[in-house]
C-alpha cells in the first residue's frame, strides 16, 4: 500500500538588495487530515471549558482576597516575623490582635480594606513603640 504525499505548493519570491534581484523558492507543506482527533472529556456533561476556566479565576480571586485579610497577614508575621519579634522588648504573640494593631495604621491606609505582611509588622512595631 502506497502511501500519498502532502500536497506541496511553491512559491517564488524577488528580494531586492543593494540594487541586484535575488530569486528565492519557499517550499509550503499543505497537510490534510480527515482523521478525526479523540476528545478527551474531563469535565462533567453540561460544563463548557468557558464555565471550567471562570470557575478557576473566580477560586484564584477569592484566594487573592484573603492573602489581603488582615487576619491572614497577620498569622504570616507571626509565622516569618521571628527575626523581627526577637528584636522587640516585651513582645507576646498574645498581643497581637486585629484591634490593637488597627489603632496604629498609617493615616493614609486608613480607610482601604486590603492588608500586607508589611504593613502588619510596621503596626506591630509602632504598638511597642507607644507602649
Amino acid at each position: 500500500m502506497a502511501t500519498k504525499k502532502a500536497p506541496t505548493k511553491t512559491t517564488k519570491v524577488a528580494k531586492v538588495s543593494n540594487g541586484q534581484k535575488k530569486t528565492t523558492t519557499k517550499v509550503v507543506t499543505v497537510k490534510k487530515s480527515n482523521e478525526k482527533t479523540e476528545v478527551v472529556r474531563y469535565l462533567k456533561e453540561g460544563i463548557t471549558g468557558k464555565q471550567m476556566m471562570q470557575s478557576i479565576f473566580d477560586a484564584n480571586n477569592v484566594s487573592k482576597a484573603e492573602v489581603k485579610s488582615i487576619s491572614w497577614c497577620m498569622k504570616q508575621a507571626i509565622k516569618v516575623g521571628k527575626p523581627v519579634f526577637d528584636n522587640i522588648k516585651g513582645f507576646k504573640k498574645t498581643d497581637i490582635k486585629p484591634a490593637a494593631l488597627l489603632e496604629h495604621r498609617s493615616a493614609h491606609r486608613v480607610g482601604k480594606e486590603t492588608f500586607s505582611v508589611y504593613e502588619v509588622l510596621m503596626m506591630i512595631k509602632k504598638m511597642y513603640q507607644v507602649k
